[in-house]
């Protein structure tokens, strides 16, 4: 899967979130954009390896009570190592330290549980069904949306899809993010039941507004 954000930054207001992306390898050290996306100040990976972890932290600064938000975009295929956690607790005491009130942002906001992430976390395979959330909520193949700690779990028979919140684009239970077809998103936006297509697995499935 492809993971970050190549979009122009330099037009972002104050008012924007900060966002922030990391992608650690199964030895607890993080991985680096490629030279030319760093060279271009963004955080942007062609490709998240299975045994890497993929996450993303994001809150509006300026906004005191504007929460913030950990969000998991890939776990470990054979589950999350003790140097990945210990790597994950590390930048989650860096963030509330941010946040403590002494220093350049002046107020305290707690965070929570962070990432939510335990040893051992892993994309599970199950028997024929897709489960969603820690509380196996099951949902049928179409739209999804994971929130923080969410994890995702599909069985090697279902597929499901999360519309990214542009509305252009879905990705598929692989990571991969896949844009909609100009057909494909006006058939979405009119409320119409739209069969797409993965590229990089070839999985296919429907998807609903």
């Amino acid at each position: 899967m492809n993971f970050g954000d190549i979009n122009d930054t330099n037009t972002r207001s104050v008012y924007d979130p900060e966002i922030r992306y990391w992608v650690i390898k199964p030895d607890g050290t993080e991985l680096l954009p490629p030279d030319f996306y760093r060279a271009l100040g963004k955080s942007f990976w062609r490709l998240v390896k299975p045994g890497e972890l993929a996450i993303r932290w994001s809150k509006v600064i300026r906004v005191s009570n504007d929460p913030q938000k950990f969000e998991v975009a890939k776990l470990p295929v054979d589950g999350l190592t003790p140097e990945q956690l210990a790597t994950v607790r590390k930048k989650e005491q860096e963030i509330a330290k941010r946040f403590d009130g002494k220093g350049y942002i002046r107020y305290v906001q707690s965070i929570g549980g962070g990432w939510n992430l335990r040893l051992g976390d892993r994309v599970q395979v199950l028997n024929q069904e897709t489960v969603v959330g820690k509380n196996s909520d099951r949902g049928s193949v179409g739209s999804v949306e994971l929130g923080a700690g969410d994890h995702q779990s599909v069985s090697e028979k279902s597929v499901s899809f999360e519309m990214l919140p542009s509305g252009r684009a879905f990705k598929c239970t692989c990571g991969y993010a896949n844009a909609l077809s100009k057909s494909e998103r006006k058939g979405f936006q009119d409320g119409q039941l739209v069969e797409v297509t993965c590229v990089s697995c070839n999985n296919k499935g429907m998807i609903k507004r």
